[in-house]
């Protein structure tokens, strides 16, 4: 019937209204196809045909009498009215009562904040279309009986009574094969939203970062344009919405960030429309360990024509941000279900992240909206090697550097600012204890430092060199960038050896005491690099050659490690005792 195709106008003013197509054509197609392709072409031919003459017409004048005493909505429902205008008329009728319906909720739902908006539109307008259908069918039922009773002429009522079976029947099946489940999925959606789709901002160091954290929910986009517009001072954007959430808030908070020229960085997870939110960034950086996981959208009530053109417009998307077309299509192709975490490699490579990084330089980030209390974080800290073997030495030590790196996350400050604090009291311990450590952790230590130098001889300027010579925290920060993530695990249980196996009664020789194992491992040396053995012995001179002077102390390692151990342990013991 006309209703049919008026619903399906309604979802269309609904959808141009919320400029997205939650329900942008789905009861239209359920309706017009369930209802309208079952009988619209019989009602043209009908129509075609011609409409039998009036009820009233034929009726006496008591029961025309009769008539004017109820509404014209009791007398359809009586099926009092002629079957013409019962068919054609209140068919249509039906139809303008639903649009208007449909405008004011459209309206409603454009403007809405309410999680529950959605489920509510699809409730009403099935509801809505379900009451109209039950007054047209009775409605149309009984005048048709009428019109038999009448004229003696069954064709045209008992065509009408076929239209109405065929238009139940139809209805019922498009809503317990369609409308029913969208409606679960949307009253589903908005009891996820109410859970999942929160956020929270917290401004870091010094006002130029800002860490949105939690889920996308309605009014994301307005908060985070709201927040950006009133700290100036921004730069960097910490995406870890690990929930996911709209996709529609996740686009405009992306156009936010892009047309700021703000760079995004993910340092715990960022997840399903996350990533939209992420590729805004005009330079976008990927924590080590950090998780991007993309999926294809998935909405209540859309047909797969609508699902495959939000799928089409996110892929193109991508690609306008700088994503190749594989993994554009790759991501879209993911079941909404499901969910791909490229690797730190894939993300490179495809254009999505422009550097992976430590996040050292960033503002300690991702934990959310949990407030992370002191006592929690000292037992997190005690999980790392390092912590736990200066809290077995020092117990006061390890409290001062949970202090610190409390303080740190509770200002905002990134880890190159731990390091800068906690670097010195850790060497201090570290060095002290490394030439009364043990034989094993002497020979660890000696081949971390050949394999630090080894990796520091690609990095610019006297980075190897000050990282050699002087082995302060300054220097070892500069170093640390240029060192893998292998190389720095080495590097923190190398040190636990050291302060876990030092013997303060261990006794140490002097350099004069082994000097000719040294000379044998300078003959050693100077098969490698030659001459430039002998920058060893000033590493600290401005005026050398800082790659020769780099290659020199790799060398000079690589053969201490390779004397006898005994031998290596001495000179180890007394080369570290100096430092």
């Amino acid at each position: 019937m006309i209703y049919g195709i008026a619903i399906g106008l309604i979802v269309l003013l609904f959808s141009m209204a919320k400029d997205e197509p939650i329900a942008n054509r789905a009861v239209g197609g359920l309706l017009c196809v369930a209802l309208v392709e079952w009988h619209m072409r019989r009602v043209v031919r009908q129509r075609a045909v011609g409409i039998p003459r009036p009820i009233a017409d034929l009726a006496p004048e008591s029961a025309t009498a009769h008539e004017e005493n109820h509404s014209y909505f009791l007398r359809h429902w009586r099926g009092e009215l002629s079957l013409g205008v019962s068919f054609w008329v209140n068919t249509l009728l039906g139809a303008i009562a639903l649009i208007a319906i449909g405008v004011v909720l459209g309206e409603w739902v454009a403007q809405s904040q309410n999680n529950y908006s959605v489920a509510a539109l699809w409730v009403t307008m099935w509801s809505c279309a379900f009451a109209v259908l039950v007054w047209q069918a009775v409605g149309v039922w009984r005048s048709a009986a009428h019109h038999v009773s009448a004229t003696g002429k069954g064709f045209w009522s008992g065509s009408a009574k076929v239209v109405v079976i065929v238009s139940c029947v139809g209805f019922l099946s498009q809503l317990v094969s369609f409308g029913i489940p969208t409606i679960k999925q949307s009253f589903d959606r908005a009891a996820w939203l109410n859970a999942n789709g929160k956020w929270q901002f917290r401004v870091l160091n010094n006002g130029t970062e800002l860490e949105v954290s939690g889920g996308i929910g309605h009014g994301f986009a307005v908060d985070l344009e709201r927040m950006l517009a009133a700290t100036p001072t921004l730069k960097l954007i910490h995406v870890n919405l690990g929930s996911g959430g709209l996709i529609a808030e996740a686009m405009e908070a992306s156009r936010a960030i892009k047309s700021r020229g703000l760079a995004t960085y993910v340092s715990a997870s960022c997840v399903s429309a996350c990533t939209l939110v992420f590729m805004g960034g005009a330079e976008r950086y990927v924590q080590q360990g950090a998780k991007l996981g993309f999926h294809a959208p998935s909405m209540p009530g859309f047909t797969q024509t609508d699902l495959a053109y939000e799928r089409d417009k996110q892929r193109l998307y991508l690609m306008t941000r700088g994503v190749s077309t594989g993994f554009a299509t790759r991501a879209m192709q993911t079941p909404s279900d499901n969910m791909w975490f490229p690797t730190d490699d894939e993300l490179i490579a495809q254009g999505v992240a422009t550097k992976i990084t430590t996040g050292d330089q960033f503002a300690i980030s991702g934990f959310g909206n949990h407030t992370v209390a002191r006592e929690e974080l000292a037992r997190e800290l005690g999980k790392t090697r390092i912590y736990r073997a200066v809290q077995g030495r020092d117990p006061r030590l390890f409290d001062q550097l949970v202090d610190i790196t409390y303080a740190a996350i509770k200002n905002g400050q990134s880890m190159e600012d731990v390091r800068r604090e906690t670097l010195p009291l850790i060497s201090k311990m570290y060095g002290a204890s490394l030439p009364l450590s043990s034989r094993d952790a002497l020979l660890r230590n000696a081949r971390l430092m050949a394999a630090e130098y080894r990796a520091l001889q690609s990095a610019p300027g006297r980075t190897c060199l000050d990282y050699a010579s002087k082995g302060d925290a300054a220097s070892a920060t500069a170093a640390v960038q240029f060192l893998s993530k292998e190389i720095k695990h080495e590097e923190l249980e190398a040190m636990a050896d050291a302060i876990e196996s030092r013997m303060d009664l261990m006794p140490v020789p002097k350099m004069e005491d082994v000097q000719p194992e040294i000379q044998t491992a300078l003959q050693m040396a100077s098969e490698k690099v030659g001459n430039d053995i002998e920058l060893v012995a000033r590493l600290d001179d401005p005026t050398i050659d800082a790659a020769a002077g780099c290659r020199a102390a790799t060398a000079l390692f690589d053969a201490l490690v390779a004397l006898p151990p005994g031998d290596a342990e001495k000179v180890l013991r007394a080369m570290f005792a100096m430092r």
